[in-house]
């Protein structure tokens, strides 16, 4: 078997696996390392628990004072702004004492200043329903960078981006084996796989109509090429009454969407 490369490390409060394979074996470690890296400084910058990062101060500081941000944050928060209006509503890093609100109505951003305010006391901005999508988005820059044509790249099972195949097969095989029965089999090549629901059977996910937690047993496998797109449409779809899904799913392209039978 070609040159085979397997890490874990514990990143963004989860395990990361990478599993590279069939390339140069120097840049085994060089790759590796740059991902390690990469995601400790996105964590300096999205983490809504470390006191050092952007999004922690950012938290204390912007309630009723434009507060400046960097590039990379000020991108995101207006990506979130998109996708909250392609998902109408349901997908929302804002929140305010479990009260339902969208996140239009929680920030003022202003983008020709890069600076950002908070419109009530105790606004908190959390990306933890999309932050995993954004780190293997900067994941598939550097494989690319590195021409690294076969990989998968896991963080806890759950985010998963998936390039050319396995060392024994022409594609990643990716199987359910938890209480969510999907139904199927996944023949990943070049994607992005994004699975929502019960963690550990503990609700974690914030209806944003409501303000409270989604606290039933379905999940959602979303299956595409772009891993920003799959974490916000699971994470949504969680959220989102069922009579919506299919509204919100047709203003996304490229998904496939599975659903859960318990």
């Amino acid at each position: 078997m070609k040159n085979f490369y397997h890490s874990s490390h514990f990143a963004m409060n989860t395990r990361l696996d990478i599993i590279l394979w069939g390339c140069e074996e120097s840049y085994y470690a060089q790759v590796d390392n740059k991902i390690h890296t990469t995601i400790k400084a996105l964590e300096l910058i999205y983490s809504r628990f470390d006191n050092k990062s952007e999004l922690y101060k950012l938290n204390d500081t912007a309630y009723n004072n434009y507060t400046k941000l960097s590039n990379t944050l000020l991108k995101s928060i207006n990506q979130c702004l998109e996708y909250s209006v392609k998902t109408t509503g349901y997908f929302n890093i804002g929140f305010l004492n479990n009260q339902g609100m969208e996140l239009h109505d929680l920030i003022e951003v202003r983008s020709h200043s890069n600076t950002i305010k908070y419109l009530y006391p105790n606004v908190k901005l959390d990306f933890g329903g999309i932050g995993k999508g954004i780190a293997l988005k900067h994941i598939e820059l550097i494989l690319n960078a590195y021409n690294i044509e076969n990989a998968i790249i896991s963080f806890g099972e759950s985010s998963v981006l998936t390039r050319g195949k396995h060392p024994h097969g022409s594609y990643w095989p990716f199987s359910f084996q938890d209480q969510h029965n999907f139904g199927e089999s996944l023949k990943l090549n070049n994607h992005m796989v994004s699975i929502s629901g019960l963690h550990n059977n503990t609700p974690h996910i914030i209806n944003p109509e409501s303000g409270k937690l989604v606290s039933d047993s379905r999940a959602v496998c979303i299956v595409n090429n772009d891993p920003i797109a799959a974490e916000v449409l699971s994470t949504a779809l969680i959220a989102a009454p069922q009579n919506l899904h299919q509204q919100i799913i047709k203003s996304f392209t490229q998904e496939k969407v599975l659903y859960s039978k318990s």
